[in-house]
């Protein structure tokens, strides 16, 4: 299921021509384009991430019905706009 993702996803930012890096460690794609936000005492924070996951659709059995009348598998996006809220709120 890993390589179908990845084979996917680099696909994918190949046809848009998006240079990426593999993290093979933490099994991660990574566009190289990547600007982290900085506080202001310089340290850097991961903010929004897209995770693609076909793991839950096929745990839960999920399928849709296609145009073809046939069934399938979906794949689910999942999204984080600021990583954890805590980082923004200044007391």
């Amino acid at each position: 299921m890993w390589q179908l993702a990845t084979d996917g996803l680099q696909g994918a930012l190949d046809e848009l021509g998006i240079k990426y890096t593999i993290n093979e460690r933490r099994r991660v794609l990574r566009p190289q384009n990547r600007l982290p936000p900085a506080d202001c005492i310089g340290r850097t924070w991961q903010c929004g991430t897209i995770q693609l996951d076909m793991n839950l659709p096929e745990r839960f059995n999920l399928t849709y019905t296609g145009p073809d009348g046939e069934k399938h598998r979906p794949v689910m996006i999942h999204r984080v706009a600021f990583g954890s809220l805590e980082r923004f709120i200044v007391y």
